[in-house]
């Protein structure tokens, strides 16, 4: 009335199980958010990937992120909300910019760092598309 479960027969229940298990887990990983505000940014007139482009806006006496973008191999990013819970599409206002790597290997100068003393400056009109920065990271 039995059957013996033969190491064929638990090599099939493996392959099976593993993938059911693919299947279902297939997507589950973080997705790519699109649709948000586009831009170019350069680095002394190059582009460059692997850079973290970061936008805040000033409120009172601190910055409030409003969101950020990280620069593929031509340059081009696209901007998500803070912590990438979908895209943003960035409404006019005056934006303080930071750059910092985000693996690609370049030296940025510190006051680029942070929104308290970066001089990268946008100003977004309602009439912008794209936005296009071209950073000078030479040491004055």
């Amino acid at each position: 009335m039995y059957s013996t479960v033969t190491i064929s027969n638990l090599r099939k229940i493996a392959v099976c199980l593993v993938l059911m298990m693919a299947t279902v887990f297939h997507g589950c990983g973080p997705q790519p958010i699109s649709g948000g505000t586009e831009g170019v940014l350069r680095l002394d007139g190059q582009t460059v990937s692997e850079i973290q482009i970061s936008l805040y806006q000033k409120e009172g006496s601190s910055f409030r992120l409003c969101g950020f973008g990280t620069t593929r191999d031509d340059g081009w990013f696209a901007l998500v909300q803070p912590k990438a819970v979908g895209p943003l599409s960035l409404p006019p206002g005056e934006y303080q910019c930071t750059i910092e790597s985000a693996g690609a290997p370049v030296r940025i100068r510190k006051e680029f760092l942070k929104p308290e003393t970066s001089t990268i400056m946008l100003n977004w009109k309602p009439t912008d598309r794209v936005i296009d920065l071209d950073i000078n990271t030479q040491t004055k």
